[in-house]
């Protein structure tokens, strides 16, 4: 049966998809994302672009020096989410994909450009919204409220919930970026939660929640100040809202952050052995991914594979000999998440590891945040995360494992994409996608205190993973044209040291030269001829294809300039003009 969409719904849609492929989503990709067909895609944008011209054409005449005066939107009294439940539900205000009706209104033919990006791929590059970029900037520095912001990706996430509106209104108390700001609270949520929290089983096993977070920005963008404001203002709670401390750690190396995690085996005072898990959450934390880049570089680094099976959760370590030297991590034993700055030229460590699966892994946060208000609003009030019952080890619920349920709508989309990879359609960089937006939309129940993920959850990870996929892309841009720039300066380093080495060698050609001529007009009573001194070099040429002859006048023009020999002109037996050449008399 069709579900009836308001004028309103179908505006808030059409915005939707029209930012996800403006931010470089596929056609098919979109489509799977709000469960329309390519046809609904095509006709959206359309839609969009049309309203948007005619609404910059009204903006274009306002005044643009209308900012925002200070807001105080700060609470008075602290906040806190919801009482979490099991089944606690968040309703969105946004347009969310189960709303959707069935794509009878719209099912035209596919252009082939269309057509060849039918599993998600990234093979045609949608026009940019470029007519309201300078209006939604204008638009978004002047907000107050994420209902004030233009359509696109940060209205519909920070819209989405009480949680992510409080990570906008802390970030640009801050001034940070609300991405930089998410990317570490949700980090740091799903950090607090124990590693026997997991996804459903919906393809092969559960799969652990953790997380690989890229802070994307060039030098000073804002990564540190995302990282204060999700620790100053936001604190992390179980479920009777008692404080969790999580370790944030630094990455060192692969065995590095097995041995964190380690089983450790003592004797007990009764002489029995004891083995024990002394750390079993952490966040690693990196300023910078050069770092990681400088360890994976090293020969034997197991950096790299490391993270990848950490984010699935997997076994890690290794059994030796001795029991020293061994580090055994059970899977789903730990729960990890790693936070690192990326500089978007220096990004090639990650996006090179195609083939080993980690820029798929990642959810890429960029730290530089254009709709910065030029007044920096009112510091909210720390804002309580408390996490729902269960997802502590605690006396009343051990380690048993707590399965987090998803929506019918992210069932049937992950089974789709397992259907086509399982039947060798490769995804290439989109290989992981949904298994990121997974954990993404786990990660917004979570911090809206509850084990259940929504269709809104759903959608607003949807708009998270299509800001991730444009930020990555963008990065593959920077380090392409970084490649370029350092391959340039590679020729022309090559060049300049293969004139230097040119420019050397003709002077060792042209010395051998002048200690003749110097030789000859020692040996002689008189002025020589310059055809005497010809006769007296070689002919030959060498590596440089120059004979000494060649090499001659230039040499006897630069012994005349230092005043080592003589010319004068004269006339020879047969009545022709000659030069002859001598030495200078004491």
């Amino acid at each position: 049966m069709n579900t009836t969409m308001t004028p309103q719904q179908r505006e808030q849609r059409d915005a939707d998809i029209a930012a996800a492929r403006a931010e470089g989503i596929g056609v098919v990709a979109v489509g799977e994302m709000f469960g329309v067909s390519q046809g609904t895609v095509s006709k959206a944008v359309a839609r969009y672009k049309a309203k948007a011209t005619a609404r910059a054409a009204t903006v274009e005449d306002q005044d643009d020096m209308q900012w925002a005066a200070p807001c105080d939107y700060a609470p008075q009294t602290p906040v806190e989410a919801p009482e979490p439940s099991p089944s606690a539900t968040m309703p969105s205000a946004t347009y969310s994909p189960a709303q959707a009706p069935a794509d009878d209104e719209n099912r035209p033919s596919v252009t082939p450009v269309e057509a060849s990006n039918s599993h998600g791929t990234h093979t045609d590059t949608p026009e940019p919204l470029t007519a309201l970029h300078t209006t939604a900037v204008s638009e978004a520095r002047r907000a107050t409220a994420p209902d004030e912001l233009p359509e696109g990706p940060e209205r519909v996430v920070f819209c989405h919930s009480p949680v992510t509106r409080a990570v906008w209104h802390a970030a640009r108390s801050r001034m940070a970026s609300p991405w930089g700001v998410l990317g570490y609270v949700m980090s740091l949520t799903v950090a607090t939660t124990g590693p026997h929290v997991r996804t459903p089983a919906t393809v092969g096993g559960a799969a652990s929640l953790n997380m690989l977070v890229g802070l994307v920005g060039a030098p000073g963008a804002g990564k540190g100040a995302a990282r204060r404001t999700a620790l100053d203002l936001f604190e992390y709670t179980d479920s009777n809202g008692t404080p969790v401390h999580t370790p944030m750690l630094g990455v060192g190396s692969g065995e590095g952050i097995a041995q964190t995690f380690a089983l450790v085996t003592r004797t007990d005072d009764n002489g029995q052995e004891v083995t024990t898990q002394p750390v079993t959450r952490a966040v690693f934390d990196d300023t910078e991914v050069s770092t990681l880049a400088k360890k994976s570089d090293r020969r034997g680094s197991t950096l790299l594979p490391m993270l990848c099976k950490a984010y699935m959760g997997e076994d890690l370590g290794n059994q030796n000999g001795s029991a020293e030297s061994s580090r055994l991590v059970p899977d789903h034993s730990y729960r990890m998440c790693l936070t690192v700055g990326i500089q978007p030229d220096r990004a090639g460590v990650l996006l090179d590891d195609v083939g080993g699966g980690t820029p798929q892994r990642f959810t890429w946060m960029p730290v530089a945040y254009p709709g910065m208000p030029d007044v920096t609003p009112h510091v909210p009030d720390v804002f309580k995360i408390r996490l729902p019952f269960g997802t502590m080890e605690t006396v009343q619920t051990g380690v048993e494992p707590v399965t987090v349920t998803i929506p019918t709508v992210a069932e049937n989309a992950i089974r789709r994409a397992r259907l086509s990879s399982g039947r060798g359609e490769s995804q290439g960089l989109d290989g992981h996608t949904l298994l990121t937006r997974e954990k993404v939309a786990i990660a917004l129940a979570l911090m809206s205190g509850s084990l259940a993920v929504t269709d809104a959850d759903w959608h607003a990870a949807g708009a998270v993973i299509a800001l991730s996929t444009a930020t990555r892309e963008a990065c593959r841009e920077a380090c392409k044209g970084a490649a370029v720039e350092a391959s340039a300066a590679r020729r022309i380093e090559d060049a300049e040291g293969k004139d230097q080495a040119a420019e050397h060698l003709a002077a060792r050609y042209a010395a051998t030269v002048r200690e003749k001529v110097l030789g000859v007009l020692e040996m002689s009573s008189g002025a020589v001829p310059f055809r005497d001194l010809n006769n007296r070099v070689s002919g030959s040429k060498v590596s440089d294809g120059l004979s000494q002859r060649d090499r001659l006048p230039g040499v006897l023009h630069a012994l005349i300039e230092d005043g080592l020999v003589l010319s004068s002109e004269t006339v020879n037996g047969r009545g022709e003009p000659t030069t002859e050449y001598a030495l200078p008399r004491v």
